[in-house]
């Protein structure tokens, strides 16, 4: 005995339907669960600045000095970043980000200035100088002569 078609598309939408149904229960059970769980972590995310937030990112401490830096060293002057870190991969977090949150300024070895962090000024640079000082191993030194 052979089903008409009008019987088979019934069958096709029926499971059609309810496969639909349990996609979307599940699919709703997904979504809750993720946006529940993330907003509970982040929550307090909403209450903070632009400024809050990159310095939660990049360590309050770094980006205070960044912010410094900003304020100190016009934009169209050029600089250089020595940093020292823990590891190559810190050293080179600092450099990055630095890059990053000074970009309209360009870095280059023959610097205007040099930013230091996490390192004394003892062996200032010849043709530099102290220009600001922001903690004990945080300081800027501005070019005194022509570039060679």
């Amino acid at each position: 005995m052979e089903l008409s078609l009008a019987c088979k598309n019934k069958a096709w939408q029926a499971f059609i339907i309810s496969l639909s149904a349990v996609w979307l229960v599940w699919g709703s059970y997904l979504l809750i669960s993720i946006f529940s769980n993330n907003f509970e972590s982040d929550k307090f995310l909403f209450g903070l600045s632009l400024d809050d937030k990159r310095a939660l990112v990049t360590g309050r401490e770094f980006y205070g000095f960044l912010k410094d830096c900003e304020r100190a060293i016009p934009p169209d002057k050029s600089l250089r970043g020595i940093f020292v870190g823990a590891d190559t991969g810190e050293t080179e977090f600092y450099y990055y980000r630095s890059y990053y949150f000074l970009s309209p300024r360009n870095f280059t070895k023959d610097a205007d200035y040099l930013i230091l962090y996490n390192l004394g000024i003892e062996g200032i640079p010849a043709g530099y100088q102290l220009t600001a000082q922001f903690g004990p191993n945080k300081s800027i030194l501005e070019r005194t002569g022509d570039k060679k």
